[in-house]
């Protein structure tokens, strides 16, 4: 148990660590205690001029620049046949556009918005996924 400060109520709060940490799974063979994390000794002092460097745990399990070279390449091969997948299955009914205008009565511009929201999702997902890491970075 370790004892936070709660903020907005200016009182001690009991939390329970052994809740924060993950159980271990066939998806997820490393997992860190959560006491281990809280122990471990920073760099830095937690203040606006010299902030906690947040940096991996000697001899964690969790770190993938520690993990075997097979993992990683099967973890590599299994997130590239998905994402060929998901770019495969996003423009499969592209082939039979005309069919679809006429089983549902409607235009050309409504069937193609199902490709192009997805084109446009990979845009500003990858846009959104920058803007978070750099005001991320500025905390």
């Amino acid at each position: 148990m370790t004892q936070n400060q709660d903020v907005e109520k200016a009182s001690p709060v009991q939390t329970d660590n052994s809740k924060l940490t993950y159980a271990r799974t066939s998806y997820r063979l490393y997992v860190t205690n959560f006491n281990e994390i809280l122990a471990y000794q920073y760099r830095g002092e937690g203040t606006i001029e010299k902030p906690y460097i947040v940096d991996w745990i000697s001899g964690d399990g969790e770190n993938p620049q520690t993990w075997k070279e097979p993992y990683k390449w099967l973890l590599t091969t299994f997130v590239s046949i998905a994402t060929l997948a998901i770019a495969f299955c996003s423009s499969a009914y592209v082939g039979d556009v005309n069919g679809l205008i006429q089983e549902f009565h409607c235009s050309t511009e409504l069937v193609t918005s199902g490709i192009s929201l997805f084109v446009l999702g990979f845009a500003i997902g990858e846009f959104s996924s920058h803007v978070l890491q750099s005001n991320l970075s500025l905390l």
